[in-house]
């Protein structure tokens, strides 16, 4: 099997059998299908973890209100296309919001990666949160 399918061998197909929910690390999606061709609109990494963000409020006297990304399903940039690093830690959390994710991979065709088998020398952009 190779590298680009081997960390979602059970998950890709979320919605046809069950998330193996022995899965650890971090998946990173990228913007391109199976067949080498970029994913189009380039802003759908946004897009996609614009669903799971989430919008701080603010009271009387505070900081303006904002919008942040959740640390389980965060856009960033890999081999100079589009991606989302989705954490295996969402599983467990809430495990539809996974399936979802990894479904909207699996519907597009994309192109999914562990991302613990990616090094800095591939040009990953991992974001900040993740980089620790």
């Amino acid at each position: 099997m190779s590298l680009v399918h081997a960390a979602t061998a059970g998950a890709a197909q979320a919605t046809a059998t069950p998330v193996d929910s022995s899965l650890r690390g971090a998946i990173l999606i990228l913007g391109r299908t199976r067949e080498g061709q970029r994913f189009r609109p380039d802003n759908w990494a946004e897009r996609l973890c614009g669903v799971m963000s989430v919008f701080v409020a603010s009271g009387p006297g505070s900081a303006p209100k904002r919008h942040g990304y959740s640390p389980y399903c965060m856009p960033t940039r890999a081999d100079g296309v589009s991606a989302v690093l989705l954490d295996c830690e969402l599983l467990a959390v809430e495990r539809r919001a996974f399936e979802f994710i990894l479904g909207f991979a699996r519907d597009n065709q994309l192109q999914t990666v562990a991302a613990s088998a990616l090094d800095s020398s591939r040009g990953i952009d991992a974001p900040a949160a993740l980089a620790a």
